[in-house]
């Protein structure tokens, strides 16, 4: 009776867990998956603004150059702390 209650409640705990994390986990899926699609679409862009060497080292340096910017001013919002005048 002991043993099948300590069960019962680590199975409980578990899916407890479970129903708190998996959300986030799927989530997290999920916007890895979009942020593949618009990294390929970035390179696309890039690939087509310079057509006759678009695999170089230069095309893929100005990719990286110009996600890093916009990343950085994504999170820059993000980070900003928010200010209300009264």
């Amino acid at each position: 009776m002991v043993v099948s209650n300590i069960i019962k409640d680590r199975v409980l705990k578990t899916y407890s867990n479970l129903t708190t994390i998996l959300p986030a986990l799927i989530t997290a899926a999920l916007t890895l998956v979009a942020a593949l699609a618009w990294n390929n679409a970035a390179q696309e862009l890039i690939n087509s603004i310079a057509p006759t060497e678009a695999e170089n080292f230069w095309s893929k340096l100005f990719y990286a150059l110009v996600i890093t910017i916009i990343v950085s001013v994504i999170l820059a919002q993000f980070s900003s702390p928010n200010i209300t005048i009264n």
